[in-house]
C-alpha cells in the first residue's frame, strides 16, 4: 500500500475487492468507455456479463492497482495484464467468433486485429507483454 499526499491510498487489487471493482466499472467505465459508448454496449450501472468476464481474468493475472479513499472507497482503478504471445490474440479472435453478442463481439474483434497487425511480439522480440486494460476514474 502506498499512501498518497491527497488523502488517497493505491493497494494492488486482490480478490477480496474485485465485487467491488466491478461495482466501480459498472458505474464508469463499462458505459462512458469510447467504443462501448458508440455501439450503446450498456447503460451506466448496469452489469455485462462479458465485459465482467473479461475484466476479472485481467484482474486475476495480480498486477491491477486502484486509489482508496481515506473512506474506504474505490476513486480510480487500473486493470492490467499479460499478454503472452500472438497464441493468446488468437485464440480470442476464436472465441469472438462463436459469441452471439454483436456489440462485445465487434469491439473486441477491432481491438484484437489490430494487435496482429502491429505484432508488438516480433517487433521487440518478447513472448509476454504488459497491457493497460482498464483506466476507470470515479468523476465524484
Amino acid at each position: 500500500m502506498l499512501a498518497t499526499s491527497n488523502g488517497l491510498r493505491m493497494e494492488i487489487i486482490t480478490e477480496r475487492w474485485f465485487p467491488e471493482v466491478i461495482q466501480h466499472l459498472r458505474k464508469t467505465f463499462f458505459a462512458d468507455e469510447p467504443l462501448n459508448k458508440a455501439v450503446n454496449l450498456c447503460r451506466p450501472g448496469d452489469g455485462h456479463t462479458l465485459l465482467e468476464k473479461h475484466s476479472l481474468s485481467s484482474l486475476r493475472d495480480g498486477i491491477s492497482v486502484m486509489a482508496v479513499t481515506g473512506g474506504g472507497e474505490i476513486a480510480g482503478v487500473v486493470v492490467n495484464g499479460i499478454l503472452h504471445g500472438n497464441d493468446d490474440t488468437s485464440r480470442a479472435l476464436d472465441t469472438l467468433a462463436t459469441m452471439d453478442d454483436d456489440k462485445f463481439r465487434k469491439i473486441f474483434t477491432l481491438l484484437y486485429e489490430q494487435n496482429l497487425k502491429i505484432d508488438l511480439f516480433e517487433q521487440f522480440s518478447v513472448e509476454k507483454i504488459f497491457e493497460i486494460r482498464i483506466l476507470s476514474v470515479d468523476s465524484k
